[in-house]
């Protein structure tokens, strides 16, 4: 299911939207959507998928990255439109070159979806250990727990869960079984053991013993179910093929303030008042490897975080966990740890 805004911005109601109405852009992760919506309603907004840049199998896909958000950038670009939101995972080369032509570009400077709702210092945000969930997550990012029902082929059951889920709230969106990635990874699985699977994912989250669903004021009990469900999911690994450690789950309050400033900054010194925010006037460049600019210089795809597996492996290959810190599955991912 697909937001109303995702394409078009447009307040039903007419309720103010703290100014950042329809002469303001926005191109961002889809797991940002529940607070985008609530903190600017009227915005025009394009989302692109979380699993371009956070799958739990495969590395992130920085051309394919940069193609979609500069299409989403020229789609949103034109002299009617006063400034363009940009909030996309900022780690790597993804939005290196990323230009407008007459709208000036606002730039999260924030390495993912789940450091933007983290506070902000010295170092990396997100603690070592710990696979983040938040609510867009959950809705709509592809993690290590659906990806190894996905492999099972048991995933009908899940599904008929959220769709439930959504019924319940009609603004939950979700769309996290609807990515190509995810499609092309469960039609090419072939035959996979649960023994295969099972080893192969544990590798992929062995170094998790917390789950941390962050909580931004708009989850649902539903979603602390399923971070239930990934909790049990991670410890039953490690009984079955690792050290046997037990994982625990905590509710932490996530921060908001990074997203309401990107929306509402108007001129480059607000951008250079705020903190992660980097401000492009048209034609000039995203560069992750500028001092100010989005993202700080990195080996593409080198992360602080645990590393995802890269495939399904026999047992004995190498398989490196990364963090949805997304870990990566915590980034989220991290997989855990947009």
């Amino acid at each position: 299911m697909g937001s109303r805004r995702e394409r078009q911005g447009g307040n039903e109601d007419g309720d103010d939207d703290g100014g950042c109405g329809d002469a303001v852009g926005v191109v961002a992760c889809g797991t940002l959507y529940s607070e985008i919506e609530a903190l600017a309603p009227d915005a025009d907004v394009r989302y692109v998928p979380q699993e371009l840049h956070e799958f739990p199998t495969n590395v992130p896909l920085g051309d394919e990255i940069r193609a979609r958000v500069q299409a989403a950038v020229d789609d949103l670009d034109g002299p009617d439109r006063d400034r363009i939101v940009l909030s996309y995972a900022t780690a790597g080369e993804g939005l290196r070159g990323v230009r407008s032509r007459h709208a000036p570009l606002v730039v999260s400077r924030a390495d993912d979806c789940i450091a933007t709702f983290l506070p902000d210092g010295p170092g990396d945000p997100k603690a070592f250990g710990t696979y983040y969930l938040t609510r867009g997550w959950i809705d709509r990012g592809v993690d290590s727990y659906k990806l190894y029902r996905a492999y099972l082929g048991e995933t009908d059951d899940l599904r008929e869960w959220f769709a439930a889920a959504a019924d319940d709230h009609p603004d939950v969106r979700v769309t996290w079984a609807d990515g190509d990635r995810f499609r092309k990874a469960v039609g090419e699985r072939g035959e996979t053991s649960p023994e295969l699977a099972g080893r192969t994912f544990h590798r992929t989250v062995q170094y998790y013993d917390r789950i941390a669903l962050i909580d931004t004021g708009h989850r649902y009990p539903f979603h602390r179910e399923y971070a239930g469900r990934v909790r049990a999911f991670v410890e039953s690994l490690a009984a079955e093929y690792g050290d046997g450690r037990s994982v625990e789950l905590s509710v932490i309050e996530g921060d908001d303030g990074l997203l309401r400033t990107l929306l509402s900054v108007e001129t480059p010194a607000d951008a250079a008042d705020a903190d992660r925010i980097a401000w492009r006037a048209p034609g000039e460049p995203v560069d992750p490897g500028r001092a100010g600019d989005a993202g700080e210089s990195t080996e593409p795809g080198k992360s602080d975080e645990p590393g995802e597996a890269t495939g399904i492996e026999e047992p004995g290959e190498s398989g490196e966990a990364s963090g949805p810190g997304e870990p990566t599955e915590s980034r989220t991912d991290g997989d855990p740890n947009d």
